[in-house]
Order: C-alpha cells, then sequence, then structure tokens
C-alpha cells in the first residue's frame, strides 16, 4: 500500500539517513491535521520534521501559485540557513517550488514582487511578517497557505517579538478566507524547554489544541572551563575576559572551526581586534559577525563558515540559533551566557549532527562567572531548564498596526484578532486603555478637542491619523 509520504522515504533513502522516530510522529500528525510543537536538541532534524508531510503531499500533483508554507525565524542568519535547506528538500522530492526569503536583508525589489505574489515557501522575521500584513489587501497573499512555522520558539515566547508572533498567528484566522475547509496548520519548533505544553498553548492561542511531538534523545554537551596555566586572581567585576586570551587561542589552534561567542557588540569586536593583534597570522582566518555588520559582509561570513574557510568566528547572538555550520566543532563562551537554554543552544552549534557531543569552552571574566559556570555544569546535566514565562499587555499595544483599518469602529474586528490568540492574558478594554496613554478608568479624562475625540473603546481620547 502506498502513502503519501513513499517519496519523502526515497529521498532520505537517498540520502543515506534513516528517520527518526519523532521526525515520522511529526510527518504523521500534519497528515491527520493536526497542530503542534516539535521538541528536540538543535541538530536534530527539526527542519525535515515539520516540512516533509506537506512537501511530500504535493508529489506528482499539478502545481498552483502561491505561498504554501510561512516559516518565522527570530534571526536574519538563521533565515537564510532554513531558505537553503528547504530548497534541498524540494530539488530533492522533484517539485517546481519557489524558496523566498525576507528579511529586513532583502532587496526592495524583491519585496515589491512579494507584494504580487509570495514564493510557495516565504522565510521571513516577526518584523518584516507585521510590515507585510499591515499592506493593502494582504490577507489575498495568504489565502493558498497551508502551514505556518515558528522556529526556535523557545526564544521568542515570553518576548515582544513573541507578541507579534501569536497576533500574526490571530489576524490570519480572523480575516481567513479561505477556499475549503482544511485548515491551516500551525507548528512550532523549538529546544529542551522546562514548560513546553504552556508554551505551546501559547502558541496555538485559543481556538486550536495542539500536540507536542518529543524526541527523547538528548545530545551530550561537554562544558569546559578555562583557567589561567599560572595562578592568578580574578577580578570581581568589570573586565571582559581578556586574561584568559592565550588560552582562547588555544581552543581556536585545537579545532577546525570555532565559534567564540560574546554578550555585547562592542565585546566582540574587541575580543577580534585583540586575537589578530596578538597574533597576525591569523588575519583571513578570523572575521567578526554581528547585526550591526553590511548583508554583505555577514553573508560573506556565513558562507566561508558553511565552506570551513575560517579558523574562527567572534560573534554575538546574531550566530545563537539553528544556524548549521558543518565544519564547527569547537564553541567558546565569552562571560556568562545568562541563562541554562541559551548556553545549550550556543554548544549545540558545535557537532551540528544527532549523536555528536557538543563541546563548550567557558571563559569567566571575573570571579563570580566560576561560581555561574558549576551552575550552568550542574543544570545542564541535571536537565534543568530555566521556564519561559509569557508575556503581556505592555507587550501587545506596540504590535498592533496603528492603522485607519484598526480604528474604533473596526473594534468587533480588533477584539476578535486579540481574542484568538491571547488566551487569559490580555481584555480588549486593557488594551484600549494601553492604547489611550496607559490610564486606569478610574482616572479622570483630559479635556476634548477636536484633535483628540474621545475613543469609543474606553473612555479616554486618542488622537486619530487621518493618514
Amino acid at each position: 500500500m502506498t502513502s503519501v509520504h513513499d517519496p519523502l522515504l526515497a529521498w532520505f533513502d537517498s540520502q543515506g539517513w534513516t528517520p527518526q522516530p519523532f521526525q515520522q510522529s511529526a510527518w504523521d500528525a500534519c497528515a491527520e491535521g493536526k497542530s503542534g510543537l516539535i521538541q528536540s536538541p538543535t541538530g536534530s532534524g527539526k527542519t525535515y520534521a515539520v516540512l516533509g508531510h506537506v512537501l511530500a503531499s504535493h508529489v506528482g500533483k499539478p502545481e498552483r501559485a502561491g505561498l504554501k508554507v510561512l516559516w518565522i525565524s527570530p534571526l536574519r542568519a538563521l533565515s537564510s540557513d532554513i531558505a537553503s535547506a528547504a530548497e534541498r528538500m524540494v530539488e530533492g522530492l522533484g517539485l517546481n517550488w519557489e524558496v523566498g526569503t525576507r528579511t529586513g536583508d532583502t532587496s526592495r525589489k524583491v519585496k515589491a514582487a512579494q507584494k504580487a505574489r509570495l514564493p510557495d515557501i516565504l522565510v521571513t522575521t516577526p518584523e518584516s511578517l507585521h510590515v507585510l500584513i499591515a499592506q493593502r489587501d494582504s490577507s489575498k497573499l495568504f489565502r493558498s497557505m497551508e502551514m505556518m512555522v515558528v522556529d526556535e520558539w523557545h526564544a521568542l515566547v515570553g518576548s515582544k517579538r513573541g507578541v507579534q508572533v501569536e497576533l500574526a498567528w490571530s489576524w490570519m484566522q480572523a480575516v481567513d478566507q479561505r477556499r475549503n475547509d482544511k485548515p491551516v496548520l500551525l507548528w512550532g519548533m523549538s529546544a529542551t524547554m522546562a514548560n513546553p505544553t504552556q508554551a505551546m498553548q501559547v502558541l496555538m492561542g485559543t481556538t486550536r489544541k495542539g500536540c507536542i511531538v518529543a524526541n527523547d534523545a538528548s545530545r551530550p554537551v561537554e562544558l569546559v572551563s578555562l583557567m589561567p596555566k599560572a595562578f592568578e586572581p580574578l577580578p570581581w567585576a568589570g573586565h571582559i575576559g581578556l586574561q584568559l586570551l592565550g588560552e582562547v587561542v588555544e581552543v581556536i589552534q585545537e579545532h577546525r572551526s570555532t565559534l567564540v561567542f560574546a554578550n555585547t557588540r562592542r565585546q566582540s569586536e574587541i575580543w577580534y581586534q585583540a586575537i589578530l593583534d596578538a597574533h597576525p597570522e591569523f588575519a583571513g582566518q578570523i572575521a567578526v559577525h554581528h547585526g550591526s555588520l553590511s548583508k554583505e559582509l555577514r553573508a560573506w561570513v556565513e558562507e566561508a563558515l558553511h565552506q570551513g574557510g575560517l579558523k574562527a568566528v567572534i560573534c554575538t547572538a546574531s550566530l545563537d540559533l539553528g544556524v548549521d555550520f558543518h565544519p564547527v566543532d569547537a564553541v567558546v563562551q565569552i562571560g556568562g551566557p545568562k541563562g541554562v537554554s541559551r548556553m545549550i543552544q550556543r554548544a549545540g552549534r558545535a557537532g551540528h549532527r544527532p549523536g555528536l557531543t557538543s563541546k563548550v569552552h567557558f571563559v569567566p571574566t571575573h570571579g563570580l562567572e566560576l561560581v555561574e559556570a558549576v551552575a550552568l555544569r550542574e543544570a545542564m546535566q541535571g536537565g534543568e531548564v530555566e521556564p519561559r514565562v509569557p508575556h503581556v499587555p505592555d507587550k501587545v499595544a506596540p504590535s498592533v498596526p496603528e492603522r485607519p483599518r484598526w480604528a474604533p469602529e473596526t473594534s468587533p474586528l480588533l477584539g476578535s484578532w486579540l481574542g484568538r490568540g491571547l488566551p487569559c492574558r490580555i481584555s480588549f478594554s486593557e488594551l484600549g486603555r494601553h492604547l489611550c496613554g496607559g490610564r486606569e478608568a478610574a482616572e479622570p479624562s483630559p479635556p476634548l478637542s477636536s484633535r483628540h475625540p474621545r475613543c469609543k473603546t474606553c473612555s479616554h481620547p486618542r488622537r486619530v491619523r487621518d493618514d
């Protein structure tokens, strides 16, 4: 008996791969029309788990233009990586699909073309998606969408960007103009979380129930603390770890390719220059990567990492989520990562393959971070990860598009839009107060004027724009 997943299994076999149980569970859940959350360690194959069914279901069927998969990524660097993985899978299954990205790096020409028709698979960020949604007649672009994927949900939930994702999903349901009764699938992807059920419920909203597909296989993480060869007292604060420059250089020399994570852009630049000053022979073999660099330079660094052309890259959070750089076999963390989950995520950049050990070297910048290193090691060994708590009213209000269609007379649509995605966390009246200045209903309202008509959704005036 043939299965809709047979082409998928054949492609996996041609690559010398065997589908993991959690990947097959995800394909089966999608085939049953379920939405949910895939929780699996970094580098375990979540991308192919979530894309597999949708792509396989189109093999051998007539092609039709339009968006089919919307992929939301928290990082621009990750967007390019996901697009490349999707293209490999599309080509392997023999589909004539277009894979595109829409981020702050996308050219105006490409964005203008996307206003008329989106690619079959669009990889974007929360901010770029909201800009797209805010355009006139944007709902027409999403009529053919079959699946929305939220990548690295553990890094978004509980943040303003996570609220943007929730509201985007709610908007798509509120203005849905489906051609048939087949519901759009919603899937989140996450590394290890302490509260996956709560995170999944936040993503689904009030109108959708989801399931959790978990990969029980864990990736071992080895944490090594770098210390000076000769005993020297570490400062208590105010330093950036350069006293261990020699030890970091040794790690770089002993490995094929190393990612050195710093917590700020300035710190990454200082470390990059310090390494070059101490070892001029590294010129052309190391680079720096952070969000303030030009897209051309960032793209060059990422491609050189993929090709194994760089000995080390000193970077910030711009490379700590999901990006797959095969040659990287070591990670260095400068200073405390400020979280167990972030440390695990960054460690996962090394040996980004199922079953491989992730090795991370911790560089304490002052004495108290030695205590943090011990706590990190014990937490990772015990599988303890801090929970991500959903947030709210102050993070919702700035995400509401301030456009004429969200004026008070359209409040039923806005109320429905919010109600679908913010379960038991904020009422429409609360949002109205935030949008109108954050005053409580008991407070007296300022005098009305022709420029500040009274808002119909609450008791406070609000400036109404006529643009």
